[in-house]
This record gives C-alpha cells, sequence and structure tokens, in this order.
C-alpha cells in the first residue's frame, strides 16, 4: 500500500469518525497564503537597469496551511499538513490522551525533503530534494504525570537522523573524508550522495525531565536525556524541540549509563530579603560537565537587581547590575557592567488611545549599546475598529559605516474577520523597497 497509502487511509478514517458522536468537538484552522517577493531589475537581464525599477518580475509561493482538531472524552487527534507549489510539504498526525493524571501524546511526522539555495536571480529559495518523495521522519511519545506538585515529563523518539534540514544547504560537506561533499554520512560513512536523499538513518534517543516546586517556592529541574537532547529539528514548516543523536543510528549498545545531556538545577532559594541563590549542574556527556552557583540581589527604592556567579567553585563572575525605571507609559532599564560602567541601556513606550469604535495602540522601543551608541530603535501602530484591525511597524538601524540612525523596514499589516472567515494583507518595505508581500485567506472553525 505504501506511506502515501497509509497516510491517506489514517486522514479519511479520522474524517469518517468526525461525524459519529454528537458530542465530538472539531475545531482548526485552513488557510491559503499567496506571497509574492520582487526580483530586482537589475538582476534580470531582458531589463537591463542599472538602479530599482517599480514595475518588475515577481516570485510566487502559494500554500495551504490545514490544521485540524477533533475531540472526544479526553482525547484529541489533530491533522496539520502544509502543501506548496512543489507539491506536499509536511504530515503531522497527533493524538492526545489523557488518562486519569497522566497525558499521552503520540506524534507521526510525515515530510517531503527540502533544502535552502540561492538561485539563479541570486536569491533565497527553498527547493526539493530529489526524488522528492514523502517520508517518515520520526515517531515522538511523550508521557507527562503530576503527582503532588512534582511533573515527570518523558519524550521517547524514534527518528531519521540525518533527514535533511529545510533551511540549510544539502551536499556541501565532506563528511567521510574522500574530498567529494556527500549528502549524509554516520559515524564517517556516507548514507546519501550530494544529488539525493532516499537512504534513511534511524535511531532511538528518550529525554526525562522531573520539575517541581517546594512549599516556600524553590524550583528543582532535572533532566537526563539518553540518545537526545534538547536541540530542536524541523521539517518544512514545522520544528519542535528533541532530537536523536545521529550517533546512536550506528548498530552498537550504548555504554553502561553514558548519556549526552543532563542537567540539574534549583532556582528560588531564599537566603534573605531581597537575596535569592540558585545553583545549575550541566553535562554535554560524561566528560563535560559544569557546576554553577548564583546568588542575585533584588530591591531598593528603584527596582534593580545584581547578581554573583560562582563557576566549578575556582572563578567568581559579577553579573553586573540591572535597574529598572518606571516612568509613566516610558520604562528605562540600565544595565552596569562589572567594571561598574554604563554597558546597555533601552526604554520602552507604550499607550493606548480611544475614540468611539476606534482604538489604537503606539510603542516604541530602542537600545543603546556601549562603544556604539544607539544601535535601533522601533516604532508600531496598531489599529482596531470593529472587525478591521491595521498594524504598522517602522525599524530604523544603526549604519556600520557612516554610523547613526537610518531606514530599516516598514511593515503594514490589514486584516479583516468576518467570521468565520478571515482576510489578511502584508507588505514589507527594506532598504532596497519592496522586500515582500502577500495575502491569506482562510477560515477558524
Amino acid at each position: 500500500m505504501g506511506l502515501w497509502g497509509v497516510t491517506i487511509s489514517i486522514a479519511i478514517g479520522l474524517g469518517l469518525g468526525l461525524g459519529i458522536p454528537a458530542q465530538a468537538q472539531l475545531t482548526g484552522t485552513s488557510f491559503v497564503d499567496f506571497f509574492m517577493e520582487p526580483i530586482p531589475c537589475t538582476l534580470v537581464g531582458e531589463i537591463q537597469l542599472d538602479t530599482p525599477c517599480e514595475k518588475t518580475l515577481l516570485k510566487f509561493d502559494i500554500e495551504s496551511i490545514l490544521n485540524v482538531s477533533f475531540s472526544l472524552s479526553g482525547m484529541t487527534f489533530t491533522l496539520r499538513s502544509a502543501m506548496g507549489i512543489p507539491g506536499l510539504e509536511h504530515l503531522i498526525l497527533t493524538g492526545l490522551f489523557t488518562l486519569g493524571s497522566v497525558d499521552i501524546t503520540s506524534e507521526l511526522w510525515m515530510a517531503t525533503p527540502f533544502e535552502s539555495v540561492t538561485d539563479i536571480n541570486l536569491m533565497a529559495n527553498v527547493v526539493m530534494i530529489p526524488p522528492g518523495r514523502l517520508l517518515f521522519v520520526k515517531k515522538r511519545l511523550t508521557t507527562e504525570i503530576a503527582l503532588g506538585g512534582v511533573t515527570f515529563k518523558n519524550l521517547a523518539i524514534f527518528e531519521d537522523v540525518t533527514f535533511p534540514n529545510p533551511g540549510a544547504d544539502y551536499g556541501t560537506t565532506d563528511c567521510d573524508g574522500d574530498g567529494s561533499p556527500e549528502g549524509t554520512c554516520v559515524l564517517g560513512v556516507e548514507t546519501n550522495p550530494a544529488t539525493h536523499y532516499q537512504t534513511q538513518s534511524f535511531a532511538f534517543g528518550d529525554l526525562m525531565t522531573l520539575r517541581g516546586q517546594t512549599p516556600s517556592g524553590i524550583s528543582v529541574r532535572s533532566q537526563l536525556g539518553i540518545c537526545a537532547t534538547n536541540a530542536g529539528n524541523s521539517v518544512k514548516k514545522y520544528s519542535a524541540a528533541g532530537s536523536v543523536n545521529p550517533d546512536c543510528a550506528a548498530r552498537r549498545v550504548k555504554p553502561g549509563l553514558f548519556f549526552d545531556l543532563m542537567t540539574v538545577s534549583i532556582s528560588g532559594i531564599p537566603l534573605a530579603a531581597g537575596v535569592m541563590a540558585g545553583a545549575n549542574m550541566s553535562c554535554i556527556q560524561i566528560t563535560a560537565c559544569k557546576l554553577t552557583n548564583t546568588f542575585s540581589f533584588t530591591g531598593g527604592p528603584i527596582p534593580l537587581s545584581t547578581s554573583l556567579t560562582f563557576t566549578n567553585l575556582f572563578t567568581v563572575r559579577f553579573g553586573g547590575v540591572s535597574v529598572r525605571v518606571p516612568l509613566g507609559p516610558v520604562t528605562l532599564g540600565l544595565a552596569i557592567d562589572n567594571g561598574f560602567t554604563l554597558s546597555s541601556a533601552n526604554f520602552s513606550f507604550a499607550k493606548s488611545l480611544s475614540a468611539g469604535d476606534l482604538s489604537a495602540r503606539l510603542t516604541s522601543s530602542g537600545s543603546f549599546v556601549k562603544g556604539k551608541g544607539l544601535t535601533g530603535v522601533s516604532v508600531g501602530l496598531a489599529v482596531t475598529s470593529g472587525t478591521f484591525s491595521a498594524n504598522h511597524a517602522l525599524r530604523l538601524v544603526r549604519d556600520p559605516a557612516l554610523g547613526g540612525l537610518g531606514f530599516g523596514s516598514f511593515g503594514i499589516t490589514m486584516g479583516l474577520t468576518i467570521a468565520p472567515a478571515r482576510v489578511s494583507l502584508q507588505a514589507v518595505f527594506g532598504q532596497a523597497g519592496l522586500s515582500r508581500a502577500g495575502f491569506r485567506i482562510g477560515l477558524v472553525f
């Protein structure tokens, strides 16, 4: 039947089951996105202009994003899918089951391998890696139980550890040392050539997390990863934290209790009024461990905080002093380094306005860094009237060559909601003119 046939069967089975129980709930979103990026006239040979022009060629991207959830008697089933011009990008099937105080989440990831490239127009693009088939990527099973203020979470992952990252170029690294780039390798052995991806390499990993809080407010968190870390990995338009160590794909048993990740952290230990302490131990495998103790001091007529850190019990590092000064709608933040000089400063401003059915919110923020001066300022204006909304965002950035602030970008997003339908329009202008524009049409149910 094949993977695609199984996927369609599961989706159809979920769909047929939706109409059976009267008390079931169906929720989700369905959107179609249209995005356009102009190709500069200076890159189009047929036009042959030396400066930016108003009318030019456009690159289009049309995507369909579907998220559907079906809930019944403590169970929730979710279907996520994304389809673009090259075809189906990903299909994620999730089931959440609640059994008393235990929550179990089962995820099945399937996706088509993609890579990021620079196309013939010298612009970033994403292309499918041949033969471009929908592949099984991973199975994730999360078990979470909360008892007496303590939560235990276990994430078991069985995944293809060589599945290409859609945000990176594929087939550019010589990973087996033969002088030519390969697509993928496991422990120095080529598993795919640089021209295609079809041979998968699977491995199993497990992440265990324990966290809780004492009645006095002290927080404790511990994590152990065997053939797994918190590093996230992704497929086209979907990602999640937690991935398997590729070295565990080799057919060998992980020796003894060797681990890939172990952390223990304790925070919020009250020592005195305004004085808190914390400790953290982190190990990346058994050979690289670090112990850190931190003491934080807060309080005073002006809100301030500082910290003193001991690393490996031999190195003491003063964390500086941070001060926050609220001045009505403006909040000023100052950071003083361990030499007791001003290292950075920032400000934020927020003000709400209203007139009849019209409401608006004006925001602004900026940052200052020692030795560079004012590094950036952003200004935002959000306006709402009934079912219509408009957001404006202006960003000023520091010119590294001339110094001072200059235009960085300006973006505007307008949306209209007429339940259950939603329509939005977006345009972003950069230093070279229009950089991206698009609109979205869909519904929320």
